[in-house]
C-alpha cells in the first residue's frame, strides 16, 4: 500500500543523508577544533552526534513547512529540494489540492 508523504521532506532526507557522516568525519580530520568539538559531543553520548549530523536535514524539513526561510543551514526552497531529487518540481493534484506521493514523481 502506498501512503502519501510530504515529498519535500522525503527529498530532503535523500539529499542530506548520504553525505552527513562523511563530511563530518572529513572535517574532523582536517580541523582539530572540529575534532575536539565532536569528541565532546560524543562524550555526552550518541545523542549529541546525532543532533549535529541531522541539523541540515531538520533545517530543510522546517523550511519545507514554512518555519525557516531558505538559506538557513543550507536549506533550499521545497520546490528546489524536490527538483534536486526527482529532476523536476512536484506537481499539485488539482482534484484534491494535495501533492502527489514521491513515487508519482520519480522518473521511470
Amino acid at each position: 500500500m502506498m501512503f502519501p508523504v510530504a515529498p519535500a521532506d522525503a527529498a530532503a532526507v535523500v539529499l542530506h543523508s548520504e553525505n552527513i557522516s562523511q563530511s563530518v568525519a572529513d572535517l574532523a580530520v582536517s580541523d582539530s577544533r572540529i575534532a575536539r568539538i565532536l569528541d565532546r559531543l560524543l562524550e555526552i553520548g550518541p545523542y549529541g552526534a546525532l543532533i549535529s549530523a541531522v541539523m541540515p536535514l531538520a533545517a530543510q524539513i522546517m523550511t519545507n513547512h514554512g518555519i525557516l526561510k531558505p538559506g538557513n543551514f543550507g536549506a533550499v526552497s521545497p520546490e528546489e529540494c524536490i527538483a534536486q531529487v526527482v529532476g523536476e518540481p512536484i506537481k499539485e493534484n488539482k482534484a484534491n489540492g494535495h501533492t502527489n506521493s514521491v513515487s508519482d514523481n520519480v522518473p521511470a
